[in-house]
């Protein structure tokens, strides 16, 4: 029985890969250093900007990491992104139902709103970023918090991920999750939402049903 719905950004909602490369990538290359295949799968994706700076600009002072923080913050806040295929589609279908939705990232505010401005996403009525926590995914911190916020149980939330991290964290929290483009956890996987119906008090994935409290 599901009441409520979070959602991550990077990679459940937008498809920010590029942007995330290119931003690391352009500053990088303003402090002579040469990102590799492994910096950007190991130490770039999927994980928060501090672990990004620890492991790979850990020679530069705190002040010029923090240069290097805003500069690639910039960057991705005033970016243009791409929705992940049939987010849209379904969370229009979520708007129909008496479920509560809400976001938590390891994402900062401004980079969210954006996204919300670009595509018209009024519906989230509540946000955990980075911002907000102590303990960055993949401590259960975020979720709870979110989880928390409507004092609801754990085993009524369902969230989508796409990271290790972010999937661990969700775990950790006590709650359902569904990953999104991520086969290595072993939960409950699809490619992206399409492939996952809305139907009146019933959201059906490839591999499993879940059915929306009545309110």
């Amino acid at each position: 029985m599901i009441s409520t719905i979070l959602f991550d950004l990077d990679g459940v909602i937008i498809n920010s890969n590029p942007q995330i490369i290119d931003a690391w990538t352009k500053v990088a290359s303003n402090y002579n250093i040469t990102l590799t295949e492994s910096d950007i799968k190991n130490d770039i994706l999927g994980v928060t900007g501090n672990h990004t700076l620890n492991k790979i600009f850990s020679h530069l002072d705190k002040k010029t990491q923090k240069e290097v923080h805003e500069q690639v913050d910039l960057i991705e806040e005033t970016a243009n992104y791409d929705l992940v295929p049939g987010f849209k589609d379904f969370y229009n279908s979520l708007l129909k139902t008496n479920l509560r939705l809400g976001v938590v990232t390891s994402s900062w505010r401004r980079k969210l709103l954006n996204v919300f401005e670009q595509h018209s996403l009024t519906g989230f009525f509540c946000v955990v970023t980075r911002e907000d926590v102590s303990a960055s995914k993949p401590a259960p911190e975020p979720y709870t918090k979110a989880i928390n916020f409507w004092n609801e149980s754990p085993t009524n939330v369902l969230i989508f991920e796409d990271s290790n991290n972010g999937i661990q964290s969700a775990l950790s929290a006590g709650a359902n999750c569904i990953a999104i483009n991520n086969k290595t956890q072993g939960i409950h996987y699809t490619d992206d939402f399409r492939y996952i119906k809305v139907n009146r008090d019933i959201i059906t994935t490839p591999d499993k049903s879940y059915t929306i409290i009545s309110k």
